[in-house]
């Protein structure tokens, strides 16, 4: 193949090439978005409000699976800043010692 068989494409639609009926449906999906805003906000928060506790049981889910993960995080922290187990500590026992003196009053 000689170079004037390359000279009318641009780099772009030889590592990307895009379908013209994608390009249509976005922009159709552009133009949609842009003129009815508000009316997809309260559908995505109608969907959050329908599907919160799903999404809340789905989070402790992952949590519990992946527990080690968690906890290795943490360890990184308390590794790079030894100030932050100390901080974590005093909150610990001010949360602590107000409980013990609402239980007592």
């Amino acid at each position: 193949m000689e170079i004037q068989d390359y000279q009318d494409t641009t780099i772009d639609d030889l590592n990307h090439p895009v379908a013209q009926s994608i390009l249509k449906a976005r922009a159709r999906a552009n133009r949609y978005a842009e003129k009815h805003r508000e009316e997809i906000r309260v559908y995505s928060l109608k969907w959050y409000y329908d599907h919160h506790e799903e999404q809340k049981d789905r989070g402790r889910k992952w949590a519990h699976d992946n527990k080690d993960r968690i906890a290795a995080a943490k360890r990184k922290r308390w590794a790079e800043n030894p100030e932050y187990y100390r901080q974590k500590q005093r909150e610990y026992r001010a949360r602590k010692k107000k409980e013990r003196e609402a239980d007592a009053t």
